[in-house]
């Protein structure tokens, strides 16, 4: 298998350009027809740091501790106090949690503010309220209970496969990887083509909350039906298309002087 090489004759080593910023950099040569060219060294280097530099971007990244401050707190009956598990809680601007057995739930890096905090439970009226975040903060969620409506005749509720594909509508294309969690306690994500698979109760309301990064949240009610097949469309968010561009611009313009220096 042939090699890449230097202008110096050794071989050539992918990163080997962040080793050192005061080594001269040299186009990459190869043979002729074997994929790289002469005096294209520059602009393989190039596309090779901003392909590095966007996928390190694009990968979702914790807000530090520091940058923020600690929403926590725990969803529970209004008239027994028993913690609900698995309630969606979704803090606006920092995605959605499920709750653990004891009915708590947390929240890092969130910055000083004015949110609003929702909570949907299988079996439960739905919470919604404003809160202030100024410091580490620590809420009490108390949850009416709110019986299903059943058909007189109809009393079990069967448990089925509730099946899906998560979607781009702009570039019509699924999406793989998006967090797909719904309020009677099921949490997945959607494979290479799209498609995920959760449990749900037949022609009972399913909360379903779809997150994927670089895209709008997307939260609706369905009624799930064993033959039924659903989309569910994402939204790009425009921020985030914003950042990734003034990213590559940044690395464009940071790599531009080294990879004019190995002209010289």
């Amino acid at each position: 298998m042939d090699h890449l090489e230097t202008a110096s004759g050794g071989p050539w080593v992918a990163g080997e350009l962040a080793a050192s910023d005061s080594r001269d950099v040299s186009p990459i040569q190869a043979s002729p027809g074997r994929g790289w060219a002469r005096g294209t060294g520059v602009r393989s280097y190039l596309l090779l740091g901003l392909a590095f530099g966007v996928a390190v971007l694009l990968v979702p990244q914790p807000l530090p501790a520091q940058a923020g401050e600690t929403v926590e707190g725990r969803v529970h009956e209004a008239d027994t106090d028993l913690g609900i598990q698995n309630a969606v809680v979704e803090l606006e601007g920092y995605g959605s949690t499920l709750s653990d057995a004891d009915g708590e739930f947390r929240f890092e890096g969130v910055l000083a503010g004015g949110y609003t905090l929702r909570v949907l439970a299988f079996g439960y009226a739905p919470d919604s309220r404003f809160i202030v975040v100024t410091g580490p903060t620590v809420l009490e969620i108390p949850l009416e209970v709110s019986p299903l409506p059943l058909d007189s005749v109809v009393v079990d509720m069967r448990r089925i496969d509730f099946e899906g594909r998560v979607r781009d509508p702009g570039e019509d294309y699924y999406l793989v990887g998006a967090n797909v969690l719904t309020n009677q306690g099921t949490q997945t994500e959607s494979d290479t083509h799209g498609r995920f698979r959760v449990d749900a109760y037949e022609e009972a309301p399913l909360q379903v909350s779809v997150r994927a990064f670089g895209y709008l949240p997307l939260d609706t009610v369905v009624t799930p039906d064993e033959d039924g097949r659903y989309v569910f469309d994402l939204r790009e968010d425009s921020l985030v298309e914003k950042m990734v561009a003034v990213q590559v611009e940044r690395l464009e313009r940071r790599a531009a002087p080294r990879f004019a220096a190995g002209f010289r």
